[in-house]
């Protein structure tokens, strides 16, 4: 990611050595060190975790493999949504979703992260037949993506009816 040697070595020196105390039952635990991650709280964990995921977005826009879709006027395809911690990936291919899972393996194996399966859901909005049980289990009528209802929902109705 070529990020500023200055800035990295500012970053260790920050988490360097970081203890904690847990509250439990009103009582505070003796000092444990932190030797992984970042504190829940901390005020750079946002902006870490951003830096960390655009590695694993930047791999799925240069698998060339990964179709995405593509939009009028733009050069490149569109392949996924980035918003916090929610990531919305976006086809017209069910092959690609095979493709996006072997990214998504790949970062958890460089980064400890993981995707949360009971989260991940397919919106078939061409009718496309699932090819295995995982997908036909993951296939949804309508999925809420940003707070957005897309597909055959009646919130997705409503709004594309006030749309319209």
């Amino acid at each position: 990611m070529n990020l500023p040697v200055e800035f990295v070595r500012w970053i260790k020196i920050l988490y360097k050595d970081i203890k904690s105390k847990i509250q439990v039952n009103g009582q505070l635990t003796e000092e444990i060190l932190i030797t992984r991650s970042v504190r829940q709280g901390c005020p750079l964990s946002m902006n870490l975790y951003a830096l960390a995921i655009e590695t694993l977005a930047s791999s799925i826009r240069r698998n060339k493999n990964i179709k995405g879709i593509n939009i009028p006027n733009l050069k490149d395809p569109i392949k996924l949504f980035q918003h916090a911690d929610d990531c919305t990936t976006i086809t017209t291919d069910i092959k690609d979703y095979y493709l996006f899972m072997n990214e998504f393996e790949k970062f958890g194996k460089a980064s400890g992260a993981k995707i949360n399966k009971n989260k991940t859901e397919i919106l078939n909005i061409c009718n496309a037949p699932e090819e295995d049980a995982c997908l036909k289990l993951l296939t949804k009528e309508s999925v809420k993506t940003l707070g957005i209802w897309f597909g055959k929902s009646s919130q997705s109705q409503k709004l594309a009816t006030h749309y319209s």
